[in-house]
Formats: structure tokens, C-alpha cells, sequence
């Protein structure tokens, strides 16, 4: 065990009954509190996995798989142990349902066309789904951050940048978003542009659509059932 799991693991855990945020479901939050509850100790961090497989069932169907793991610092709680821990089995249960509150897709065969990554510790909570690499669109990404006595959460979408030198220039935030169709990256709509932020990286030629506070992701609409 490295002297930075021994770190990790005493450290203190954030508040996550506190935290309000979309990506971050009921389920999910009484399943991490009672893990931070019983082994907040030896937890080191709780990952969620997503997939999708195709199958044949008179038309062609794609069905939309989850899976989480735990990891411990020292020695792992035995499996006899974890029946105990009534977040364990939920987790397990229910991890696919994170299909229903991430932006993430795929294709007719069930292939995912991005990196995925779903992560809860002491830190806070990440996620992000990066199609950039393989199709060179968007990155999905959002956090939650306890810092100063509070929680801080954003969501943003990353996207190669054509827009128009003179909206750019004025970082004119409506303007901006009037450009970009929003169902091009999924969404059924964008969020009020009084609640948008946007960053521009001249260097990668990419535009970020933040929302601190979220409301990004709920407007995303998968194409798979």
C-alpha cells in the first residue's frame, strides 16, 4: 500500500449527504454514505463502469449494462463482510441506471464511442466522457467539489470551436450558443444563457459550455433505448 492510499484513506470524508446534484442520484448517495459511514477509514474511492451490449429480439435491440467496484486501502473487506453493507449490493443492482442521468450514448452495435469515467472519493466526485479521441467530438464532463464549507458543481460540454471571430471576441454567451445547434451533441436544448458560462481555447481551437450548478445534463436525450 502506497504512503498516498495510507493518506487517502484517513483523510476525512466530504459531506455527500449535503451535495444536490444531478449526476449524483438518491440511490447512489445512501449507497456512499454507507460505505463512508462503516469503512471511511479504508475507502479509498467507488467507481461506476457503463456498457452496452446488442442483442437480436425481432428487431435490434441495445441494452444499456453497469457495474461498480470498491477500492480499500490494507486489507479488503471479505465478501461476507459487504453483505452487510446494504450500498453493496444496491450499487451492484443499480449501477446501469446511471445510463439515465450521464450524457453518454452508442452506436447500433453497442459500442460506447468515447472514454468513460465515473469516480467517488474523498476529492469529491468526477465524470467524464471523452468522444474526442475516437470521433473527435465532444467531451462530456461534470464535478462536485466540497471547498470552502460548500459544495461547488459544474457541468460543461467541450466542442471543436466554428464560431464566428466576432461572437468569440465578445464572448457574447446567447450569441454563442445561438450558433450551435444543440441536438448535434444530444441535448434538446441549452440551458438559459444567463446561467451559461463560456470559455474559449484559442490554443486547441475547443469552446467549453459551462454550467456551475448543473442543468446541462438533464436536457441530454440518448439515441439507445
Amino acid at each position: 500500500m502506497t504512503d498516498n492510499a495510507n493518506k487517502q484513506s484517513n483523510a476525512q470524508w466530504p459531506p455527500f449527504e449535503d451535495l444536490e446534484a444531478y449526476f449524483f442520484p438518491e440511490w447512489l448517495k445512501s449507497s456512499v454514505l454507507d460505505f463512508t459511514g462503516k469503512y471511511s477509514d479504508k475507502l479509498i474511492g467507488i467507481y461506476i463502469g457503463l456498457y452496452a451490449t446488442a442483442y437480436y429480439d425481432d428487431n435490434n435491440n441495445i441494452a444499456c449494462k453497469g457495474n461498480a467496484w470498491i477500492n480499500f486501502s490494507g486489507t479488503k473487506p471479505t465478501e461476507d463482510e459487504l453483505d452487510f453493507v446494504p450500498g453493496m449490493r444496491r450499487i451492484e443492482r443499480r449501477a446501469e441506471d446511471m445510463w439515465d442521468y450521464l450524457p453518454i450514448d452508442a452506436d447500433e452495435e453497442g459500442n460506447l464511442n468515447g472514454e468513460f469515467s465515473y469516480g467517488i472519493s474523498q476529492s469529491g466526485i468526477y465524470y467524464c466522457y471523452d468522444e474526442s479521441e475516437m470521433c473527435g467530438e465532444a467531451t462530456y464532463t461534470a464535478e462536485a467539489k466540497f471547498e470552502d464549507n460548500a459544495w461547488k458543481y459544474e457541468e460543461r460540454i467541450t466542442i471543436p470551436s466554428d464560431i464566428s471571430e466576432t461572437a468569440l471576441a465578445a464572448l457574447d454567451v446567447e450569441s454563442i450558443l445561438n450558433q450551435i445547434n444543440p441536438g448535434d451533441y444530444g441535448f434538446k436544448e441549452w440551458p438559459h444563457h444567463d446561467l451559461v458560462t463560456i470559455q474559449y481555447n484559442e490554443e486547441e481551437e475547443v469552446l467549453d459550455i459551462i454550467v456551475k450548478g448543473g442543468g446541462l445534463f438533464v436536457n441530454y436525450e440518448r439515441k439507445v433505448a
